[in-house]
């Protein structure tokens, strides 16, 4: 019988990296939801339209950082204003 990438990946070493994949997916998802996207919007910038263009987009970014519910969340829990922290993105 035929094995299928699915069988090769989870019979193997594979297993432990999706695992730590699938915790990591969860702890992203449960961060700073805004900052995550800008940040992504800033390597894009960069990948496809090089340094110069992605320094001026980080103005901008920043600035989305800054006024979301996420940043004020941090800062409060920085602040020690929270004992926890939940983002709501």
């Amino acid at each position: 019988m035929k094995k299928n990438n699915i069988d090769i990946f989870i019979t193997g070493a594979g297993l432990a990296g999706l695992l730590a994949s699938i915790a990591f997916s969860k702890q992203l998802s449960n961060g700073p939801t805004n900052a995550l996207k800008e940040i992504k919007k800033i390597a894009d910038n960069t990948v496809m339209y090089g340094i110069k263009k992605a320094d001026t987009e980080v103005k901008k970014s920043i600035k989305n950082v800054l006024k979301s519910s996420d940043a004020k969340i941090g800062i409060n829990f920085l602040a020690g204003k929270e004992k926890k922290i939940k983002f709501k993105g």
